[in-house]
């Protein structure tokens, strides 16, 4: 078994959020002041000034730096995609109400990214990496189809002990999830997924799961791959999931059917001409902060300066 020190854990099933009555009165504050926001020529304009420019008439003098931000943030996306991410218990709501933040944990996004950001800052530590000596925000970037963790940003000595000490077992393939995960909620409009790379990846994780074939080292022909002996992938894949005991038998069909249109449909426009769902976040200052996204995620370990997330 792996030492614990060593791994990325991604499981957090176990988590249940009790901030629901805070994400409720932040979801009615702010739908209230999109709505008046969506009343004027250009809503993004007026909430900008509102916050920003001090000559505006529809300037709040009322809030703290870090209540203006908050605020911000806050309608900006509720204005966008009509839903907040995540509770920020600074939000100007809740001045003079003491919120213990240990117990009451607010989104699953926040519990996860602030485990991801512990776990990894022990990895590194216990490879011997000084992560205060990163002067500079450096990018983690994890392969679609071998979960390899690359590092850029850092000279050469670093980026090899750091990669080496991040790539054991599922460490890149939780990592990846986690960026995914953070990349596909409400409102992020990531670059990273399209509807095409992540048909690619699926293609290629469902093949290689049921008969252990990677399709990129296949030969492409016929709207299918074969492999060197001759069989088409699609047979194989249809005699693993007959014999898989993962699926249910009324689903056996189904899946099948669903893997022969990834399959045919990759093959068809050509594994090359497809783009790969390659995953990147930034890493700095101990902590993750998502990127090519509209909503970033991000944690910082002081308390006083917590960004829970951020709209660009």
């Amino acid at each position: 078994m792996e030492n614990a020190g060593t791994q990325i854990n991604a499981k957090t099933s176990e988590y249940m959020s009790t901030g629901k009555a805070f994400r409720a009165a932040l979801t009615e504050k702010y739908s209230k002041l999109a709505a008046e926001a969506k009343t004027h020529s250009n809503p993004e304009n007026y909430i900008h000034s509102k916050y920003f420019d001090k000559s505006s008439e529809y300037y709040e003098t009322n809030l703290t730096d870090t209540e203006r931000r908050i605020a911000y943030n806050y309608e900006m996306q509720m204005c966008r995609t009509g839903k907040i991410n995540g509770v920020n218990y600074q939000d100007s709501l809740f001045r003079g109400i003491e919120v213990d933040g240990d117990s009451v944990d607010s989104d699953k996004i926040q519990f996860e990214r602030a485990l991801v950001n512990s776990q990894i800052s022990n990895i590194l530590k216990q490879a011997g990496v000084d992560t205060s000596s990163i002067k500079e925000e450096c990018t983690f970037t994890v392969d679609p189809y071998s979960y390899e963790i690359t590092v850029d940003g850092v000279d050469e000595e670093t980026k090899v002990l750091m990669q080496n000490a991040l790539n054991v077992g599922n460490n890149g393939k939780n990592l990846y999830k986690h960026i995914y995960y953070c990349s596909t909620q409400d409102g992020c409009e990531s670059s990273q997924v399209t509807e095409e790379s992540k048909m690619k990846y699926e293609a290629y994780h469902q093949v290689y799961s049921y008969t252990g074939y990677e399709l990129d080292k296949l030969e492409e022909k016929n709207g299918t791959y074969y492999t060197e002996s001759g069989e088409n992938i699609l047979d194989l894949v249809d005699s693993a999931v007959e014999s898989s005991g993962k699926v249910p038998k009324e689903f056996k069909q189904q899946m099948n059917n669903w893997i022969h249109d990834l399959v045919s449909t990759i093959s068809t426009r050509g594994w090359n001409n497809v783009p790969d769902m390659t995953l990147s976040i930034i890493y700095g200052k101990s902590s993750l902060k998502d990127m090519n996204q509209l909503i970033t995620y991000q944690y910082e370990a002081d308390r006083m300066n917590r960004q829970w997330y951020s709209v660009l």
